[in-house]
């Protein structure tokens, strides 16, 4: 019925306060339910099995909004998060590089975010699809690092070029130094596979000061944007900003 809908979070350089990227997020509002959760509706979408239909549609939308604002280097990226179903899709790799030149932008303008907090299928053709598209010059993000599956095992066979420590984590960090210390660690481990960090889910001037103490690269959260339209982060442009072609 067309209900569905993206909203874009700004990815920030807490040094400067520029939006550096976009993470690309998806909505359903319902005519009857009102919103529905997206772990929910994308979960019955994969049960139903057009899971992959609505991944691709949600993606094609993505960058056609975001598109303008990358063409004229507004953001330098876009981040769009992959299901571990569409990673091990045989075709993942023709169809989601297909889609970025039909919107004519760069493979080094895109992140894939992978959830850590989800199992990883079919882990030799996973691997192989990330290794492909990394050749592509498409940047890879491990997502909600801190409460999934990953082992560092893992993280050193898979071309991660970004780590996200999850929001669990990073809004605990001025709170009890154990969580200061595994956010301390994350970042730690990030430079060592050649990584960056985000931290996410920043939504307090204390939890930025830790987080920057720590030398975080990027934040994410409510501290500085909450999601937005694309007619919201238009006027955060104010006057600069670009019509969506």
């Amino acid at each position: 019925q067309d209900d569905l809908s993206v909203v874009f979070q700004p990815i920030v350089d807490p040094g400067s306060e520029k939006i550096k990227s976009v993470e690309a997020l998806a909505r359903w509002q319902h005519p009857k339910l009102g919103p529905i959760n997206p772990i929910e509706f994308l979960e019955i979408a994969k049960e139903s099995g057009v899971g992959l239909v609505v991944e691709r549609r949600l993606r094609f939308m993505a960058l056609t909004e975001m598109r303008p604002f990358l063409q004229h280097e507004q953001i330098e990226s876009i981040s769009l998060n992959v299901s571990p179903l569409e990673l091990a899709a045989e075709d993942f790799v023709r169809t989601f590089i297909q889609q970025i030149e039909d919107r004519d932008i760069r493979p080094d303008q895109i992140w894939i975010e992978v959830t850590e907090s989800e199992k990883l299928r079919d882990i030799e053709v996973t691997k192989a699809n990330l290794e492909q598209i990394s050749r592509t010059g498409v940047r890879i993000a491990l997502d909600d690092y801190g409460v999934g599956y990953s082992n560092i095992q893992r993280l050193a066979e898979l071309p991660i070029d970004r780590v996200k420590i999850d929001k669990s984590i990073v809004q605990n960090v001025e709170l009890d130094p154990k969580y200061a210390g595994v956010c301390r660690s994350s970042v730690q481990l990030a430079r060592a596979l050649g990584a960056d960090v985000v931290a996410e889910g920043v939504e307090t001037a204390e939890q930025l000061n830790e987080i920057q103490s720590m030398e975080c690269d990027l934040v994410q959260g409510y501290y500085y944007f909450k999601p937005m339209t694309l007619a919201e982060f238009r006027g955060v442009f104010g006057n600069n900003a670009i019509a969506a072609a």
